[in-house]
């Protein structure tokens, strides 16, 4: 996670500390209860909207607007984020495919033109036979 990221959690974290009823155990978004699905889109499609328009209230050009992307497309982007830079990390294919809910076979076959980069298959931690599939899942990819 980058940095600036664990710094904003730390801070809603002390700052939901206060709150009356707080535990350990408290999600980070939605306190007792996970917040409605429908919202997070909501929240989501309404923050690109403002990012898309400038100051003035008027859409910014088409080439200088983020596309509207889903939830969904978050989780397919967070995944893409880990395995680019899991030399960098200290985690592997296994905690990847842990964390996402899958795995590591979905992994591969949802990722699997990820793992085509050659430094990102030696950081790998896998044995043998696994190195095999993967590299049978890359060619026959191409």
């Amino acid at each position: 996670m980058p940095d600036d990221l664990i710094d904003l959690l730390k801070e809603h974290y002390n700052k939901c500390s206060n709150y009356y009823g707080f535990k350990t155990s408290s999600l980070v978004f939605g306190y007792t209860k996970p917040l409605d699905t429908e919202s997070i889109r909501r929240y989501l499609r309404n923050a690109i909207k403002i990012i898309n328009t400038d100051k003035d209230g008027d859409l910014l050009a088409v080439d200088k607007q983020i596309l509207d992307i889903r939830l969904h497309d978050l989780r397919h982007s967070h995944a893409s984020y880990l395995i680019r830079n899991m030399n960098k990390g200290n985690y592997n294919d296994y905690d990847i495919a842990k964390q996402l809910g899958d795995t590591r076979e979905t992994i591969f076959n949802t990722y699997a033109h990820w793992f085509k980069d050659q430094e990102i298959i030696d950081t790998m931690n896998v044995n043998n036979a696994t190195f095999s599939n993967i590299k049978k899942m890359i060619t026959s990819a191409n």
